[in-house]
């Protein structure tokens, strides 16, 4: 609602979120995807830099043994913990974003995905 209330319809050039998705409920993803098209100018840019599950059983097990510490941490101070993205890049094509690219990083453990607001959105 407040994304809403203060940005109008067309008005970004690019907008870019950093480690806020895996924060996300499902619900709440979608809201801030589809708010965030609308806000943005056609041919406006959207960055998604977040952590994503790897592939593969090896690189998963790795990469959540290696998370335990820090995932123990959050929930004992906050009482719940992050959701690492299972496709953003598709999560962005099913809220409209066209020109999807993405980068891996880490041992595909992060993720940096751009996609673009249409002309004709």
């Amino acid at each position: 609602a407040e994304i809403g209330s203060r940005l109008g319809e067309s008005s970004l050039d690019a907008a870019v979120s950093c480690l806020t998705f895996s924060e996300l409920t499902p619900d709440e993803q979608t809201y801030a995807l589809s708010t965030t098209l609308s806000r943005l100018k056609p041919g406006g840019a959207f960055v998604i830099a977040d952590e994503v599950l790897p592939t593969g059983a090896f690189r998963r097990s790795l990469h959540r043994l290696a998370r335990l510490p820090l995932a123990l941490a959050a929930y004992l101070l906050t009482q719940t913990t992050t959701h690492p993205l299972k496709n953003p890049s598709e999560l962005l094509g099913e809220a409209g974003f066209i020109g999807i690219e993405s980068t891996d990083l880490w041992s595909g453990s992060f993720v940096i995905v751009r996609g673009f607001r249409g002309y004709g959105q």
